[in-house]
């Protein structure tokens, strides 16, 4: 009766052995996954376009991954005002707008930088002018012969 739970558990036992080894053949290792085609235009955008569009390609690739967002360009001949109202009752946003205001907060600030930096500029001068007047000249005997 040993014997035989002997042999019936080394059956087992091998029987274990033997799907834990199918299961590890039919296994893919990382490297031998196959690639979609998605994955290989990724790859080669990653190559080709970084010299092309240099800084911004993080930004384009980013764009290029997210969620696609959808745009009406009102043509020139349709009735302007009804096909914007009819729009922004199916909830699209006017961008135009948006950017401008956008456009408009950049040139205020801009101006306020230029400001500052003239600012800065008027005093550092009157300084220096402050200073050139309140000095003594060094050798005042260079500066009457270049004058006459």
């Amino acid at each position: 009766k040993t014997s035989k739970m002997l042999a019936i558990t080394k059956w087992r036992i091998e029987q274990r052995l033997l799907v834990l080894h199918m299961q590890r053949r039919f296994k893919r290792k990382e490297s031998q996954r196959k690639k979609t085609n998605t994955i290989r235009a990724q790859e080669y955008f990653d190559v080709a376009y970084p010299p092309v569009y240099g800084p911004r390609w993080p930004s384009i690739r980013l764009a290029l991954l997210s969620k696609q967002k959808y745009v009406a360009v009102i043509n020139n001949f349709a009735n302007h005002e009804l096909t914007v109202e009819n729009f922004q009752d199916l909830g699209a946003v006017d961008i135009r707008h948006k950017y401008s205001i956008i456009a408009d907060r950049m040139k205020a600030s801009k101006k306020q930088k230029a400001q500052q930096v003239s600012e800065e500029c008027e005093e550092s001068f009157s300084e220096d002018q402050r200073d050139t007047e309140d000095s003594e000249l060094i050798r005042p005997s260079l500066v009457k012969t270049m004058m006459s």
